[in-house]
């Protein structure tokens, strides 16, 4: 069986990147359904056509994305509907199941919303449980599928359970391939790890990005994973959805410490990642940007004659930073980030992506420095990661 997806919309054709791809071509290839083609079109209801009646012939399963939405360049329902040799009508089900959401949002006029429910008749409806336009779903001929998705990458999440539990008898219960998150290795390192632990000629990717390297291999035999979890140690950081401030936060809830951010140049991306996470208030206690060394030293404590002598980005003053947020908030561990991120600012002595990052447990404080390449965002985003993988070492070291 293999895939074929199909996203639409002019504005991917104007630097829009398309986060859908990946959550669509990564979940079919965890149930070992590979993607033989992507395709991005414009919002042109001629082409879409052509491209869909095309990719039938090549592909047991045919993924739409985008363009289910009201407005004027939203074309997909109506194609879907002539593929079908259909037409769109008022679907009052699914109408009803969205009604209550929108009324618990405070609209006045319901009635605007009544077009998400126009739907071409023929199709299986798969409900979207943070956005209001479906997901739907047709059975083309035994065993071949023409599926069509929300655009939205937050929603094309929340309806990809859908998808699998509709098509389950076709994907299988269990992903066929397993998800490992990897922290402290380059590509060619796991690479070396790779050849000397997994058999020649399997089946695998590897993804490399700020919050580390995520290994996607076969689940059978099983030998694999357990092979790749003993050659890795701690540095395999989580699995499947595992994020590196998942771990971080099952390790302090483990222990029932609290944690408190001071942040310089990565400006709350710790934060803001430590916090994308629901329940993070049960350890998360705040947060302090101190970007200048006025806040550094008012709000935090930093020894102005220390930021004198050896600078902001430095590492006493990173100690002192981290020290100062768990004093301030009263917790048990405090972490903190300071560095250039560039791309002005710059020394022969501190160059551009000098970071030093803190971390402040229960009295015991350690700095650890870095230097890292890329534009200021890449550098903010690596400052963030790594400080979490520190953290999360640091803490696995701790008792509990």
């Amino acid at each position: 069986m293999k895939a074929l997806v199909i996203s639409t919309g002019s504005e991917l054709l104007r630097g829009l990147v398309n986060e859908d791809v990946p959550l669509v071509t990564g979940f079919f290839f965890r149930y070992g359904v590979p993607t033989i083609k992507e395709v991005t079109l414009p919002d042109d209801a001629d082409a879409l056509r052509a491209e869909i009646q095309q990719a039938q012939e090549l592909a047991e399963i045919v993924v739409v994305l985008g363009g289910l939405g009201p407005t004027h360049d939203d074309l997909t329902r109506q194609v879907l509907a002539e593929v079908a040799g259909t037409r769109l009508r008022f679907h009052e089900a699914y109408y009803q199941k969205i009604l209550p959401r929108l009324q618990r949002a405070g609209f006045d006029n319901l009635d605007l919303f009544r077009e998400f429910a126009v739907l071409p008749e023929g199709y299986e409806v798969l409900y979207n449980p943070v956005g209001l336009a479906p997901g739907l779903l047709r059975e083309t001929a035994p065993g071949r599928y023409l599926v069509a998705l929300p655009g939205p990458p937050r929603e094309v999440r929340a309806v990809l359970p859908a998808l699998h539990e509709r098509l389950q008898a076709v994907l299988g219960k269990q992903p066929r391939y397993r998800t490992l998150h990897v922290f402290g290795y380059t590509e060619p390192e796991i690479l070396q790890v790779l050849r000397q632990v997994i058999p020649e000629g399997t089946d695998y990717s590897i993804i490399a990005n700020a919050s580390g390297i995520h290994l996607t291999v076969p689940v059978e035999p099983p030998e694999i994973v357990e092979r790749l979890r003993e050659a890795l140690g701690t540095d395999l950081y989580g699995e499947e959805g595992e994020s590196l401030a998942y771990v971080v936060g099952r390790l302090l809830r483990r222990r029932g410490w609290t944690l408190a951010v001071a942040e310089s140049c990565t400006g709350g991306l710790v934060a803001s990642t430590l916090t994308d996470l629901h329940g993070s208030s049960d350890y998360l206690v705040g947060s302090l940007v101190t970007y200048s060394n006025e806040a550094k030293v008012r709000i935090l404590g930093v020894d102005q004659a220390v930021l004198l002598t050896e600078g902001a980005v430095s590492e006493p003053v990173a100690a002192q930073m981290a020290e100062g947020a768990r004093r301030q908030l009263g917790t048990d561990v405090g972490i903190s980030t300071t560095g250039i991120a560039g791309p002005t600012g710059g020394t022969p002595r501190k160059p551009v992506g000098l970071v030093y990052l803190g971390i402040s447990v229960r009295g015991h404080t350690e700095v650890h420095r870095h230097l890292f390449s890329g534009d200021r965002l890449r550098v903010k985003a690596r400052s963030t990661f790594t400080l979490l993988d520190h953290l999360r070492r640091r803490l696995l070291e701790s008792p509990t």
